[in-house]
């Protein structure tokens, strides 16, 4: 089989890539499931819908404010709008759009090793070989490239384990909720949807892959608390969700006719973890340059290189970085003082940190707010990305 592009990996941002690069190239979508992967649910900004309208039928639900509470209920709440999007309406929008393209794909089909000839690559997938001029990475913290070529430096990850669930009466939305003391933190996060269901997940962050994280245990413990068990039911086989999200710094933004997007290229914010936000806001643009370069065959690592869109910048990065790893030791104490700290600064200031829409220049006095509090852990956190901003210039 022979084609323009590979797109390895078939979750959102290998559908959005194809999306758009099957209206110009031909296509082919590997993906290792036998089927599309839906086991993640999505909260993004609403001003990542100011370049993609059309994905708006795919929203479910618009919440008002978002939630950041503590162990003995202190609570910070952040206005918003938000967007809490239905997953299997955007997998099936973009599988169409994809189709309707030249896009082929090939489910079931794990990638397993390439390698480059004179004008392009030869991919292993599954039992066959398929010839590219381009392959794009979207498989995330499992790619066998990013492992193997040693592409990023990461510095932990995000757990997550949890399950939809139904609303006996209405909750507000829940970014993070450590209900449970504990030495190290693990989070609950709650989004209702429109037909009177939940998400409910657990999340921890967590310096490798292989710490025990009991997820699903404090997730039972946590429905059964006062706060939710008059307000939730759980439901027996129902949908499960889960997902590990890598956080870490690219050390490669690009290889000989290999782009990276998504996780693989380290779009999510390293705190927050909020990638949907960040490909939404960048998925064309990326999509138009690597089709300029097809139809110019310049794509050697320096002229990917050379199109790569940061998906923000360095010391939103950085801040972010520093922020988590300051998650990794923080106790149930520590949160409840970040908590408060949130609650003191402006909304919109905190969700641009959240986010990462805005450059800090945007936001003068808060920032320099935090850095004049160094014992915070936003200004700790602001300082130390700046430091690590000045060490690379």
């Amino acid at each position: 089989m022979q084609t323009d592009v590979l797109i390895a990996g078939g979750g959102i941002g290998g559908l959005l890539l194809a999306s758009e690069l099957s209206q110009h190239a031909r296509v082919v979508l590997v993906e290792a499931e036998a089927q599309l992967p839906r086991r993640k649910y999505w909260l993004t900004s609403q001003r990542c819908l100011s370049t993609c309208r059309e994905l708006a039928c795919c929203v479910d639900r618009e919440y008002p404010t978002l939630d950041f509470i503590a162990y003995d209920r202190t609570c910070a709440r952040l206005q918003g709008p938000y967007l809490f999007w239905e997953t299997d309406r955007l997998v099936s929008y973009l599988e169409q759009m994809a189709r309707s393209g030249s896009c082929t794909f090939l489910l079931g089909q794990p990638l397993r090793t390439y390698s480059p000839f004179p004008k392009g690559i030869t991919a292993v997938v599954g039992s066959q070989e398929i010839r590219t001029r381009l392959l794009v990475d979207c498989m995330g913290y499992a790619s066998p490239v990013v492992a193997a070529k040693r592409t990023v430096r990461y510095v932990g990850y995000f757990v997550m384990a949890g399950q939809e669930v139904k609303l006996r009466s209405e909750l507000a939305p829940v970014g993070l909720h450590n209900p449970l003391l504990q030495r190290h933190p693990t989070f609950l996060e709650i989004f209702p949807t429109s037909k009177g269901t939940a998400y409910a997940a657990m999340i921890a962050p967590a310096r490798s892959l292989s710490e025990k994280t009991a997820l699903a245990r404090d997730l039972r413990a946590a429905l059964a608390m006062p706060d939710y068990a008059e307000s939730i039911e759980t439901i027996p086989g129902s949908r499960r969700v889960f997902g590990i999200i890598p956080v870490g710094i690219p050390r490669q933004l690009a290889l000989e006719r290999v782009a990276f997007f998504g996780e693989a290229a380290q779009m999510n914010p390293p705190t927050s973890a909020t990638g949907l936000t960040r490909m939404l806001h960048h998925y064309k643009d990326v999509a138009a340059s690597l089709t300029g370069l097809l139809h110019s065959d310049t794509l050697s690592k320096r002229d990917l290189e050379a199109a790569t869109i940061q998906p923000f910048s360095r010391l939103h990065r950085y801040f972010q970085l520093v922020l988590f790893q300051r998650l990794l030791s923080m106790s149930s104490d520590g949160f409840r003082t970040l908590v408060h700290e949130l609650d003191r600064h402006p909304d919109e200031f905190v969700n641009d940190l959240v986010f990462a829409e805005a450059p800090f220049s945007a936001w003068p006095s808060p920032l320099l707010g935090a850095l004049l509090t160094p014992r915070s852990h936003l200004g700790a956190s602001l300082a130390g990305g700046l430091r690590r901003l000045l060490v690379r210039l």
